[in-house]
């Protein structure tokens, strides 16, 4: 599920694994099904952190039939013929199916955080200029949704604008109102060159479907231990005010940002 802690990027992973490492015989009859769902969500109902997914839960619950259907009873109901991905692309909320992932269509799309808090596919004009802020460790921005089994923190796809948002040391980058639909299916990333006073920091993301009505809704989060970025084997700390590269991953997804929507980007030191 796309909002499922247990990391759709690990199970996306084994099954390119399976696909290509399994017996000759099994490997055309892998198949993978990503939801819209939180953890357990697809037993429960069609809300998911504050969104709806009409229909997604019978669906999976359709194809789950079919499944054991075909391979227990030896009905031939077309689960063979099925596509080898099937995934749910939020914002369309649809079904869609390839035999690759992500989709053939797809290709990288780059946007570029500006100092006057725009979020724009256009480059900055010059060195770009930065942004800043001074973050506490002691008052940490609160965790508000996302990829969570704790109810407390809330899951799924969650506003972030009363907690998130108003905090004081957190940064935001938002796009021009979409005059298209855009579409995110894959993985996202984030690069960040950032300064410090102190010898180590955590680098925190946030990405939103800013609604018309203002609703900031989260779509993926990421965090990066400075100290961390070129390798987990051992702290590179940082030098005071000198300026470090660093690269924050999350787990892939499917969703499309709809015309008429904003896209956005928090930045923060915590989450």
């Amino acid at each position: 599920a796309w909002f499922d802690n247990d990391n759709n990027r690990v199970s996306i992973n084994l099954f390119m694994r399976l696909q290509s490492e399994t017996l000759e015989k099994m490997r055309p009859h892998h198949r993978l099904l990503i939801g819209p769902w939180i953890h357990t969500g697809v037993y429960t109902d069609e809300q998911q952190g504050e969104l709806y997914f009409p229909g997604a839960a019978a669906y999976y619950q359709k194809r789950e039939k079919q499944f054991y259907d075909y391979w227990l009873r030896g009905i031939q109901n077309g689960q063979d013929e099925t596509p080898n991905f099937t995934w749910y692309q939020m914002g369309d909320n649809a079904w869609q199916t390839s035999d690759t992932w992500p989709s053939e269509n797809t290709g990288e799309k780059v946007w570029y955080l500006h100092p006057d808090g725009k979020l724009s596919a256009d480059k900055p004009a010059g060195s770009g200029g930065s942004m800043k802020f001074t973050a506490n460790p002691d008052n940490p921005v609160p965790t508000v949704g996302g990829m969570n089994k704790r109810s407390n923190y809330g899951k799924g796809p969650c506003d972030q604008r009363e907690k998130v948002e108003t905090h004081s040391d957190v940064l935001l980058y938002t796009s021009p109102v979409l005059d298209e639909d855009c579409n995110l299916q894959g993985d996202v990333k984030v690069q960040v060159f950032v300064s410090t006073d102190a010898e180590d920091t955590d680098v925190a993301f946030r990405l939103t479907d800013v609604f018309p009505d203002g609703r900031s809704l989260l779509l993926r989060d990421g965090i990066l231990r400075m100290s961390l970025r070129n390798t987990r084997k051992a702290y590179e700390f940082l030098t005071p005010d000198q300026i470090y590269e660093g690269v924050i991953e999350t787990f892939p997804v499917g969703y499309t940002i709809q015309k008429g929507h904003c896209l956005r980007l928090i930045i923060s030191s915590s989450n």
